[in-house]
């Protein structure tokens, strides 16, 4: 298990969303096997998920991420060829990761055989270099040497261009974050500097160079959370200062072919972690598990109401305070006005008195106004924190295709499976007790509202059949249908 828990939490959602997306996408994959942009979309997942276990120390993760990485960059680069039994292994591989990954925070047996996965997926691609054995996470933490191909741009001539473009570049960028520095909320500074970030990432595409395309854009993505006050520039200066140097090593590695010192996946993590930390992704939720949606992300826009209402709550906390030092000076006045009616000094008597309407006309206004702020605040904080237990049905439909595809082809038929509405927000509560209804409902669809192809095509129906999960909203309620 991941043993510090701050690490240990981040990976649950970060791991788990990878799986999730892999997953999805090589559902996709499955109907378009030759898409380029879709084969990119998950050589990225794969890659940060190798990145993300190599970090936190699951190097059987990251082993299997790795060996999917591999199988998935020779698709894209037509090295060999889509195949269902290839499909079957990368599904059963997707499964095995979600185990390890649920395995790694908490410490419950996955049961998955990691060196058999390998084995299995190596099959389809023989000259593979041979993988040994996933290494215990003592001896991979004692492993520093860097063990990665250097990068280096082929052409000369787009070496040389490279070489002068991203020297520019990095000038232009370090000197922007100089006076960022200074004057940590200029808008133009910023836009400045993003532009600069993005004609980068664009020579380094088309230089071919994508782990600095992919470390440029993180990059990015920091700049757009600084330009939209969602991270400060005090959170953020030293990682992106690590982040250019970084970036500057594998820029002259790329022109050098000498191999920098660095992991590039570790600066990529690290950056990852700092916007994961400030609500920069979207909910995740368990990919293959049916453990309890114990942790979500919370977009920032909520906290920052939040934190708005903590401020009222402390300035109504203040004149509170001041009631309270009221109501001790009409204590005390009480006790004097008893004390000179005793007297009978009728002078001294008006002069309390008359402080004494004072004091209960000014309490009674600022108990009605604090009263008043109270319920508001009160009120405020109640729907703000609902709101933050709301996750997306997604959150429980992700996981669906891969169980029909399962199904149907364990049974021979042929499926077509649509969801839709998965973006509707539900209660959290609310949304783990409805996974295993629906689960049997699915299961049910398959099993018995679904003829097989032979059966279907006598019933002069087509030889596949459409199951379709529909969620839709209605006032204050969601009606879900099979």
């Amino acid at each position: 298990m991941i043993e510090d828990q701050e690490l240990r939490e981040i990976y649950q959602v970060s791991g788990l969303e990878h799986v999730q997306n892999l997953e999805s996408g090589l559902l996709k994959l499955e109907e378009t096997p030759n898409d380029p942009d879709l084969l990119q979309t998950l050589l990225r997942e794969a890659h940060s998920l190798k990145g993300d276990s190599r970090v936190t120390g699951v190097k059987s993760v990251e082993a299997l991420a790795h060996r999917l990485e591999e199988i998935l960059g020779r698709l894209k680069k037509e090295q060999m060829t889509w195949s269902a039994s290839l499909s079957d292994r990368l599904f059963q591989s997707l499964g095995g990761l979600g185990k390890l990954v649920h395995e790694a925070v908490t410490d419950e047996p996955s049961g998955v055989d990691v060196n058999q996965l390998l084995a299995q997926l190596s099959e389809f691609v023989p000259n593979l270099e041979t993988e040994p054995s996933a290494p215990t996470p003592v001896a991979a933490s004692r492993r520093t040497v860097i063990q990665r191909q250097p990068l280096l741009i082929e052409d000369t001539t787009l070496r040389d261009t490279y070489r002068i473009s991203s020297d520019e570049h990095l000038t232009k960028l370090q000197a922007g974050l100089e006076l960022l520095a200074m004057h940590p909320n200029d808008q133009s500074s910023l836009q400045l500097l993003l532009d600069e970030a993005q004609s980068f990432e664009m020579d380094s595409r088309l230089a071919g160079q994508k782990p600095l395309e992919a470390l440029i854009h993180r990059v990015e993505n920091v700049f757009e959370a600084l330009q939209s006050h969602q991270l400060g520039f005090n959170q953020v200066s030293e990682p992106l200062n690590r982040g250019l140097a970084a970036i500057a090593a594998l820029s002259k590695e790329a022109t050098t072919g000498e191999l920098a010192p660095i992991e590039p996946d570790d600066t990529l993590v690290e950056l990852d972690k700092l916007l994961a930390n400030h609500g920069q992704s979207q909910t995740a939720g368990a990919s293959g598990q049916n453990a309890a949606l114990d942790t979500i992300r919370v977009p920032m826009r909520y906290l920052d109401a939040l934190m708005t209402h903590t401020g009222e709550l402390t300035v109504t906390k203040t004149r509170m305070a001041h009631a309270t030092q009221s109501i001790r000076e009409l204590t005390a006045l009480w006790d004097d006005l008893k004390r000179r009616r005793q007297k009978g000094n009728a002078l001294r008597l008006e002069n309390v008195q008359e402080r004494l309407d004072d004091i209960i006309v000014s309490l009674s206004q600022n108990l009605a106004e604090n009263n008043t702020r109270l319920d508001l605040i009160a009120r405020e904080f109640d729907e703000k924190i609902r709101t933050l237990r709301l996750v997306p049905l997604s959150t429980i439909f992700l996981p669906f295709p891969r169980l029909v595809r399962e199904l149907a082809k364990e049974q021979e038929k042929e499926i077509e499976f649509v969801m839709e509405g998965g973006d509707i927000p539900v209660d959290k509560q609310i949304l783990e007790e409805m996974r295993d209804p629906l689960l049997h409902l699915l299961r049910n669809a398959v099993d018995h509202g679904m003829e097989t192809p032979e059966e279907r095509e006598k019933a002069g129906k087509p030889r596949g059949g459409k199951i379709t999960l529909t969620a839709t909203q209605s006032g204050s309620h969601i009606i879900i249908e099979v």
